[in-house]
């Protein structure tokens, strides 16, 4: 009779796969490790960077547009208010580099009245654009000689007064007229260049000109 050998010892003890069935699972990890941590800590603070820059490229670039749609409404009023001065006028009267003063109307006697001027100047200073008028009957509404008078001195030295008044037209960074012809009193044809500047800082440039009413 044949004897079948005895089994090893070691067949009985538990292997990976255990005695008799499949591996027995590993203890799952109880957390994250450290490098997953500062990983996790990183990819964080650079996805929260790119949502802080583009939050504020939209903010400027927002604000931009609204500050060149303010600058671009400033400037059309200026160039409208320009124009209806300049084509109400028969007649330039003086002009420098940061003034501009016209003969609103021509009466009978051929010699301006006070209450015919209108003197449009550029403050150097306050960085605005003014345009000064007197009131319908001015006292004494002086009558002035067309080809005697210092049209610059006398409207200059009434402008901000009941006499003649101002209305602020704008806030601007630079003026220039330019007439077409170098005898101010002959010239037919008044044009300008204004940068015009919102209250929140943008600028719009006015280029733009107007014949006078008796062209």
């Amino acid at each position: 009779m044949n004897m079948k050998p005895m089994p090893s010892p070691k067949a009985f003890l538990p292997t990976a796969s255990g005695p008799t069935g499949p591996a027995l699972p590993r203890r799952a990890r109880a957390g994250f490790t450290l490098a997953e941590i500062v990983l996790a800590i990183g990819v964080t603070a650079v996805i929260g960077a790119a949502i802080a820059s583009m939050l504020y490229a939209f903010t400027y670039g927002s604000s931009l547009q609204a500050d060149n749609r303010e600058a671009m409404v400033a400037s059309e009023m200026v160039k409208l208010r320009m124009s209806e001065t300049v084509q109400r006028s028969a007649k330039v009267l003086a002009q420098g580099t940061n003034y501009l003063v016209l003969w609103v109307s021509d009466d009978a006697d051929g010699n301006p009245e006070l209450a015919e001027l209108r003197r449009i100047e550029y403050n150097v200073t306050d960085k605005t654009i003014t345009s000064y008028k007197p009131p319908l009957n001015p006292t004494p509404n002086t009558s002035y000689s067309l080809t005697t008078t210092d049209f610059n001195a006398v409207t200059n030295a009434v402008k901000g007064t009941a006499q003649m008044p101002g209305q602020v037209w704008g806030n601007v960074t630079g003026f220039s007229i330019l007439l077409d012809n170098a005898t101010v009193q002959s010239a037919k044809f008044v044009g300008w260049r204004i940068i015009v500047r919102s209250d929140n800082g943008g600028t719009e440039v006015v280029v733009g000109g107007a014949a006078l009413r008796n062209s």
